[in-house]
C-alpha cells in the first residue's frame, strides 16, 4: 500500500446543502441553504404545515436543532395564505432558523406556499481535499475531484513519470 503527497490547486470547493420549495412559476418558492459546512448540512430539514383556524400567523421553529417547522398563516375563512415572502421573513427573523440555513427566493415571493412534508436539504459535500489534512481516495469520483492542474491529477491518471519529479523532487 502506498502513499502520495501533490497538490490539487483548482480541487472541488465545498458545496452547501441546499433545498427549494415551490417554484419560480408559481412566484412561491423559498430556498434554504445551509450555514452548516458541507455533508453537515443534509441534516438539516424544513417542514411547512397549515395553521388551523383563521387568522393564523405565519410562525417559524427549530425543533430537536435542525428541524425547521413553518407553520403558515391562514385567512379569515382558515385556508392558508402564506406567501413565500412572508415565509422566507419569517425565517429570517428567527435566530434559532438563522443559525441552520440562509433563506432566498428567485421570484417574487408573491405566491401562497404549500404544505409541504418533512424534506432534508441535500447536496452538501465537504472540501474534496482540504489542506493539511489526509484524504482516502479509493473511488474514480474522488479522483474527478482534484481538478485539472497541480501534481494530483496527474499522479491520478496514470501519468505518474511526469508526476513523479513533481511529487517525490526527483527523489522518488
Amino acid at each position: 500500500m502506498g502513499a502520495m503527497i501533490g497538490t490539487a490547486p483548482n480541487a472541488a470547493d465545498e458545496i452547501k446543502a441546499s433545498l427549494t420549495l415551490g417554484s419560480v412559476a408559481d412566484k412561491n418558492d423559498v430556498t434554504f441553504t445551509a450555514i452548516l459546512n458541507g455533508a453537515e448540512g443534509n441534516g438539516v430539514n424544513v417542514t411547512f404545515e397549515a395553521g388551523s383556524g383563521p387568522n393564523v400567523t405565519t410562525t417559524v421553529s427549530v425543533k430537536a436543532k435542525q428541524n425547521i417547522h413553518v407553520l403558515l398563516g391562514t385567512d379569515a375563512s382558515g385556508v392558508v395564505s402564506a406567501t413565500a415572502s412572508q415565509v422566507k421573513a419569517a425565517c429570517v427573523a428567527h435566530a434559532a432558523a438563522s443559525l441552520l440555513v440562509t433563506t432566498t427566493q428567485e421570484s417574487d415571493g408573491s405566491g401562497v406556499c404549500d404544505i409541504q412534508p418533512n424534506t432534508f436539504l441535500s447536496g452538501g459535500e465537504y472540501e474534496a481535499f482540504p489542506l493539511n489534512t489526509p484524504v482516502l481516495v479509493n473511488q474514480r469520483k474522488h479522483i474527478a475531484k482534484a481538478g485539472t492542474t497541480g501534481t494530483l491529477p496527474l499522479a491520478f491518471n496514470g501519468n505518474v513519470e511526469s508526476a513523479n519529479g513533481a511529487l517525490c523532487g526527483g527523489a522518488c
